[in-house]
C-alpha cells in the first residue's frame, strides 16, 4: 500500500490538494485510507474532501459524486457492502435501489466511509473483509475509508484492496502559531510554547481549538483548568457568534 503523511490544519487547502492528487493517481484508482490519531481532524478532513469533490463533480459530469456513509450503521454483518450502501441511500435519500446499484457499479458514486474504528475490533475485522470483497469484485469501485490509526493497526485485518493511505500528522509549531494568529490569539502562543504539556496538546487540531475557546488572557496551568475554562466559556458563548472557532 502506498502511504503518504500530511500535516493537518483547520483550513487545510494544501492537505486537500495533496489527498486529491493521491486519489487521482492511476495506480491508486480512487481507493484511499485516511488514518490519524484521536482529534487529528480525520472526520473534518473527510467532510472537506467531500465538499471539494462535490464541487468538482458539479463542474464536471465525468467526476463521481461523493457521499459520506457512517459505518456505525453497519449492524448486520451478513449484508455485503454493496447492498448495505444501497440500503443506506434508500434510507437517507430515498434513492431507488436500482438507480443506486447502477451508479455504484459504474463508479458514478464515490462512497466515503467514516468511523471504521467505532465498530470495535471484532466487527471492524468483519467490516474490513466485507470492504475488501466489495472492492475485489470490480476495479471500477472506488472507496475512501476513515479510521483511527491505533485501532486500525491493532486489528489483524488490513484493507488490502485500498491502494494508498494518508496519515494525518500532528501540527507543527508554525502551523499552531498561524492558527492562533487567525483568531487573534497570538499571545496564547507564549503560554503554549512555555508549557511542554500544552505544546504537545496543541499539536492536535481538536485540542488546539479548545485552547482558543478557553483562553481569555488569563494563565491556564493545567489540563484540568483548560477543560474547566473551555466548558465555562462554551456556556457563555452565543452560538450565533461567528468569530469563535
Amino acid at each position: 500500500m502506498y502511504t503518504v503523511s500530511v500535516n493537518n490544519t483547520t483550513s487545510q487547502p494544501k492537505v486537500l490538494d495533496k489527498i486529491i492528487d493521491v486519489l487521482r493517481r492511476d495506480d491508486i484508482g480512487g481507493r484511499l485510507l485516511i488514518l490519524g490519531k484521536p482529534g487529528s481532524g480525520k472526520t473534518t478532513t473527510l467532510l472537506d474532501l467531500a465538499e471539494e469533490l462535490l464541487e468538482r463533480a458539479n463542474n464536471n459530469d465525468s467526476k463521481p459524486i461523493p457521499i459520506i456513509f457512517e459505518l456505525s450503521a453497519w449492524r448486520d454483518d451478513s449484508i455485503d457492502i454493496l447492498d448495505w450502501l444501497i440500503i443506506q441511500l434508500k434510507q437517507e435519500y430515498n434513492l431507488a435501489p436500482g438507480i443506486s446499484r447502477f451508479w455504484l457499479e459504474r463508479g458514478e458514486v464515490l462512497p466515503l466511509l467514516d468511523g471504521l474504528d467505532e465498530l470495535g475490533l471484532e466487527k471492524q475485522r468483519k467490516c474490513i473483509r466485507a470492504i475488501n470483497e466489495y472492492l475485489a469484485k470490480d476495479a471500477k469501485r472506488n472507496l475512501v475509508v476513515c479510521c483511527r490509526e491505533e485501532e486500525y493497526i491493532a486489528g489483524d485485518e488490513q484493507l488490502s484492496e485500498l491502494h494508498s493511505a494518508v496519515c494525518l500528522q500532528p501540527l507543527s509549531n508554525k502551523q499552531i502559531q498561524n492558527y492562533l494568529e487567525v483568531f487573534d490569539r497570538g499571545d496564547l502562543w507564549q503560554s503554549i510554547e512555555n508549557n511542554p504539556e500544552f505544546l504537545e496538546l496543541a499539536k492536535t487540531p481538536l485540542l488546539l481549538s479548545i485552547m482558543v475557546v478557553a483562553y481569555q488572557g488569563q494563565a491556564i496551568q493545567t489540563k484540568e483548568e483548560l477543560f474547566d475554562a473551555y466548558i465555562e466559556r462554551r456556556f457563555e458563548v452565543n452560538p450565533a457568534n461567528k468569530e469563535e472557532p
